[in-house]
């Protein structure tokens, strides 16, 4: 991976937990985690249909440097959008980068 393709400024945010007064989970706002430089591309349906996944037109790969900590319950800021992310893989599991598969989410939805 070349670092000319991790072009765009990305924002990774974690939503936090807190409890009302009865302990009861009261949701939570969401959080800066990380800023990180990704390449962002979107999927064919083809690549889609080869991954088992269903046919979404929002549908992004997003490639990061690897960060520890970054999974399904965090959300993705960029080109103006937000992504709840679905899956993520590691190249090779050497930890170098990530792979985040992407679908447009909600404003204040996601995982």
């Amino acid at each position: 991976m070349l670092a000319q393709r991790l072009r765009h400024k990305i924002t990774i945010q974690k939503k936090t937990t807190s409890l009302n007064s009865y302990g009861e989970n009261a949701g939570g706002e969401w959080e800066l985690f990380k800023y990180a430089y990704a390449g962002i591309e979107p999927l064919t349906a083809k690549e889609m249909l080869a991954a088992g996944a269903t046919v979404s037109a929002n549908t992004v790969k997003i490639t990061i440097r690897y960060l520890s900590g970054v999974d399904s319950t965090a959300r993705i800021l960029a080109l103006n959008k937000i992504y709840d992310i679905k899956s993520v893989s590691s190249f090779a599991e050497k930890n170098r980068y990530m792979t985040l598969m992407c679908e447009q989410g909600a404003s204040s939805g996601g995982s």
